[in-house]
């Protein structure tokens, strides 16, 4: 546009400057630092777009102003009144604003969509639970080939990551989802669990004959590093290893490479 960026950059800090240092003399250097700081840090944990974040700051600062004087003329007579100090009625306000600022914060640390301590651990939960659900499905896919069907789902033991209520969950979840029928103690594949099954037996058999093609690694050392990576090969990159490796009949073990289909990653 013709717009020298470093001059709305000065011109914007010269402004921010005099607001502060105006502000300082009229309101105090706590409720200054914490309407500066607090409400856009928390509007950066819940969006990444900015004029949804500038929105956001603005609207989290009125909030936090409204709120803190609501507690500052309230709480702290109910606090103190019980305590038998009758005499103190009210804190406060900047105080209390840059205390309701930080509890915006705090909430949005615990929330926030993408980078909150709560969505962490359920993103963690999903994963984790998902990849037990890939490992059944592969691992009844093998005893299928060897001719070892139905079988005993007790004798299956995921990842260490995957703990017994994650394999009891995802075993329930492949029987609402079709993919497999029958009790904990004799499982089997369905025809559709036995494609989505392939799918990740052929992801998995492929890496090992790409890390087998492009790295000196011995056999024996390419399981473990293709058990993590199958579960995040779609489709896509499936074909492309195929086409890279020209088509495999066979990994570098000897065991058949299954066709490729297309196959619902999440349909479980």
């Amino acid at each position: 546009l013709g717009i020298s960026s470093r001059v709305m950059h000065y011109g914007v800090m010269t402004v921010t400057a005099a607001t502060v240092v105006s502000a300082f003399e009229s309101v105090g250097s706590i409720l200054v630092i914490a309407m500066l700081i607090v409400p856009p840090a928390t509007a950066f944990l819940l969006t990444r777009r900015l004029p949804a974040m500038l929105m956001l700051s603005v609207t989290l600062a009125a909030l936090s102003a409204a709120v803190g004087h609501a507690l500052a003329i309230s709480v702290p007579a109910v606090v103190f009144g019980r305590l038998g100090f009758s005499e103190v009625q009210d804190a406060s306000t900047a105080g209390m604003m840059a205390v309701a600022a930080g509890l915006f914060f705090f909430v949005a640390v615990l929330t926030a969509p993408q980078d909150g301590l709560v969505s962490r651990v359920l993103d963690h939960w999903r994963l984790a639970l998902r990849i037990a659900r890939e490992d059944l499905l592969g691992w009844l896919y093998r005893l299928e080939e060897r001719g070892a069907t139905p079988v005993s789902a007790a004798k299956h033991r995921t990842a260490p990551l995957s703990g017994r209520f994650l394999q009891a969950l995802a075993r329930w979840q492949l029987r609402q989802a079709g993919l497999v029928v029958g009790s904990d103690g004799t499982l089997r594949l369905t025809d559709r669990g036995r494609r989505q099954a392939r799918h990740i037996v052929r992801s998995h058999r492929l890496w090992e004959s790409y890390m087998s093609r492009h790295f000196p690694l011995p056999d024996d050392h390419l399981h473990d590093a293709a058990e993590r990576v199958e579960h995040f090969i779609d489709a896509d990159l499936s074909e492309q290893l195929n086409e890279e490796l020209q088509q495999p009949a066979h990994d570098p073990h000897g065991r058949v490479i299954p066709d490729g289909d297309a196959v619902d990653r999440d349909g479980a």
